[in-house]
C-alpha cells in the first residue's frame, strides 16, 4: 500500500468549431478571371459562382457545428437515435 496517493480527475472542455476552407473573394475573382476571361458576364459569373459556394460552406459549416455540439454534449436529438457515425 502507497501512503500519501492521491488520485486525481480534471475535466477538459474543448471546443471544436469548422473553419472555412473557401479562399478569399478577391483571390477567387482573380483565378476565376485569368481562366475564363475578363469580360464582364465572366465576372458576374465568377461573382455568382463564389456566393453561391460561400451560402454552401456556410450552411455545412453550420450544420458540422451543430453536429459536433451534439456529439460532445450527448445529445439524443442526433439523427439514428444519436449514432454520431450513422450506424
Amino acid at each position: 500500500m502507497m501512503a500519501g496517493t492521491v488520485a486525481t480527475c480534471s475535466m477538459v472542455s474543448l471546443s471544436v468549431k469548422a473553419e472555412p476552407l473557401l479562399m478569399a473573394f478577391d483571390e477567387y475573382m482573380q483565378r476565376c478571371m485569368q481562366t475564363y476571361g475578363g469580360d464582364e458576364v465572366t465576372e458576374k459569373v465568377c461573382e455568382s459562382q463564389y456566393r453561391a459556394i460561400e451560402e454552401k460552406e456556410a450552411a455545412l459549416t453550420a450544420q458540422t457545428d451543430a453536429l459536433t455540439d451534439a456529439v460532445w454534449s450527448g445529445d439524443e436529438g442526433l439523427p439514428n437515435g444519436g449514432a454520431a457515425n450513422g450506424q
